[in-house]
């Protein structure tokens, strides 16, 4: 299980990849609330995809969790792979690794991004 600091710095590492995106490519991506749930932590992080850019990060405890538009339910081990490149979005979605509740829409854009 990784740490909470681990899972920390997964999602910050996320969005600065996100911030370095060229504009043409960040303007495709929708503006969204977003949820990360990490039930191994019980904790959660959600933040609003705006501009290309996730904002409005914050973190809190799994059980208080509010509804967003795109929520991924994964571990902490899944968040720190996926962000490290060591695990595909798509085959991590496809074999029920990672739960994605979303629109198709979104999770066929989000595969393009993570």
């Amino acid at each position: 299980m990784a740490s909470p600091e681990q899972a920390r710095t997964a999602v910050m590492e996320l969005a600065s990849r996100l911030a370095v995106l060229d504009d043409q490519t960040r303007a495709r991506i929708p503006n969204r609330s977003v949820s990360v749930l990490l039930p191994d932590l019980g904790s959660a992080y959600t933040c609003v995809l705006q501009d290309g850019l996730l904002v409005a990060i914050t973190e809190v405890d799994a059980a208080a969790v509010p509804d967003t538009q795109l929520r991924l339910v994964m571990t902490s081990d899944q968040l720190v792979d996926l962000v490290g490149g060591q695990l595909s979005f798509a085959g991590a979605w496809a074999s029920g690794k990672i739960r994605v509740h979303a629109r198709l829409r979104d999770i066929l854009e989000l595969r393009k991004f993570l």
